[in-house]
């Protein structure tokens, strides 16, 4: 049984949001998991779904990157089913336009 690697990692930290993209009766759709990492007594990193207090706040703030995200994977899934001879770099440089638009907006609620 094969593996599908995730459609993108967002990370803050030790705490990571993992976004799957999955096949569905009416097209693709993009679910999303939160694990923390850490060391184990060996040494040895293992992942959990538990989160202390303190990940929390980082939690909600990867939950809302996700949700933006996501919704940006779905634009693009329906651009390229639309016109499938549609110029990915083009795509791709309007994510990239989203998410810096989004990183400056978040600047400017946090002065």
């Amino acid at each position: 049984m094969t593996s599908t690697p995730p459609a993108d990692t967002l990370r803050d930290g030790n705490v990571k949001a993992t976004i799957w993209k999955n096949e569905g009766d009416k097209g693709a759709y993009y679910s999303t998991t939160f694990s923390r990492t850490y060391k184990d007594d060996k040494g040895e990193y293992r992942e959990t779904q538990s989160f202390s207090s303190n990940d929390l706040l980082r939690i909600s703030e990867l939950a809302r990157e996700a949700h933006h995200h996501t919704k940006e994977l779905r634009q693009r899934d329906y651009a390229e089913r639309r016109d499938p001879s549609q110029d990915a770099d083009g795509v791709e440089q309007r994510l990239r336009n989203n998410r810096a638009s989004r990183s400056q907006s978040r600047e400017g609620r946090e002065r």
